[in-house]
């Protein structure tokens, strides 16, 4: 049986999320096709590298799928029609008897209009990632919005699977969605003195831990103002950034030259994102109003560092409810330096005996069998299914 993964954005986690897909479905009775974006541009390229180094050699890689040029898709029929294009041709070259989409929210919504259309058959799996047909509260406009999408879902025949746990229990009647476990790509041993020395990072040093890609949306200009400038603890911001987060950080260092803030700045790969959890005592995640699940918040999990994040969403929701750390309001500025300013110097903890459930559920073998299970239907164990009943 061929499986085709196909995947046409490359920013952010969208990449190393479709390899842990493609390698959980490698086996010897399997040809597992991994096709991602065919942009020939320095940083797609260079993401691309950094996402497939060192990937199971048993998965055959193309690089041919035309997305939209941003790199990401917005939840439009325009960016839905880009990626719909790539798809088919894709799927036209290959044959494929099964088809998984790894971040599919725009592609879906777009199809959800057009029924009969070849990517969306019974063959087909989707995972959703922009979470708001999960979530309530935002007004009449959002709500919508929110209806639209949930209606375009209701009609899909493909079969349908999520990070974030709202969508599964928030998303409306007759949509069944498998919750996947999400996981760093591959886990670091190497020891934490070893790992803050590559940071230049002293060992005594209190470390909060910013990963992954810095945007507007995910609030890192907020966290770098609001970070308290007497403080003797470290914040260490590692990954790419807009160049609003340049400006805020720039702005920052000529107001205050001597703060503790360190930049690791760029499209890093695998070593060097797991390695900062492990310098890092503490690990934020202070989105603002946050739809969807969090790789960075899995990432604390992974490594049992404790969280400071926003209190909303599935984000505040796993904070919550599995006693990760404290959940604050991240959109607002003096709750989040208050919140600070206490965390530097009262830290926050992980509750492992709550964390236990969520714990079990968030592993690799667990991934490959809930992978398995949702894409094949096999019986290569049993999944462990997400602990609905010990939300708060």
């Amino acid at each position: 049986m061929k499986v085709l993964v196909a995947e046409t954005k490359w920013t952010g986690h969208h990449l190393f999320f479709a390899r842990d897909i493609a390698e959980a479905l490698v086996d010897s009775e399997h040809q597992i096709v991994l096709d991602v974006t065919g942009d020939t541009s320095e940083s797609p390229q260079r993401m691309v590298d950094l996402a497939l180094e060192g990937i199971d050699a048993r998965i055959e890689i193309r690089r041919t799928l035309l997305g939209p040029t941003t790199g990401f898709s917005r939840v439009r029929d325009r960016d839905g029609e880009v990626e719909a294009n790539a798809i088919r041709s894709s799927q036209r070259e290959h044959r494929p008897d099964l088809l998984v989409l790894p971040s599919a929210d725009a592609v879906a919504f777009h199809l959800g209009r057009h029924r009969g259309d070849p990517i969306d058959d019974e063959s087909t799996r989707m995972v959703l990632h922009q979470a708001y047909v999960g979530y309530d509260g935002q007004g009449p406009r959002f709500a919508l919005r929110r209806e639209i999408a949930r209606r375009r879902y209701r009609r899909l025949r493909s079969h349908l699977a999520a990070l974030d746990h709202r969508i599964a229990v928030g998303s409306a009647k007759n949509m069944d969605v498998t919750v996947l476990p999400h996981l760093p790509a591959e886990t670091a041993t190497i020891d934490r003195a070893a790992a803050r020395r590559g940071f230049d990072l002293d060992e005594d040093d209190r470390v909060f831990l910013a990963a992954g890609e810095h945007s507007l949306r995910k609030g890192t200009h907020h966290l770098i103002a609001c970070w308290p400038e007497d403080s003797s603890a470290m914040l260490l911001v590692v990954g790419r950034c807009s160049e609003e987060i340049h400006r805020a950080i720039d702005e920052r260092r000529s107001r205050s030259p001597g703060d503790r803030i360190r930049m690791i700045e760029g499209a890093i790969d695998a070593e060097t994102y797991n390695n900062a959890f492990i310098a890092a005592d503490v690990v934020t995640v202070c989105y603002p109003r946050h739809f969807g699940a969090s790789g960075v918040l899995c990432g604390a999990i992974a490594y049992r560092r404790p969280v400071l994040g926003s209190d909303y969403g599935c984000i505040g929701d796993t904070i919550r409810s599995f006693g990760l750390g404290t959940a604050v309001d991240c959109s607002d500025s003096t709750t989040l330096r208050n919140a600070l300013r206490r965390a530097t110097i009262d830290p926050p903890t992980i509750d492992e005996s709550r964390l236990r459930p969520l714990a079990e559920f968030q592993t690799r073998a667990n991934l490959r069998t809930t992978i398995r299970s949702w894409v094949f239907g096999d019986g290569e164990g049993t999944p462990i299914p997400f602990p609905f009943q010990d939300l708060q």
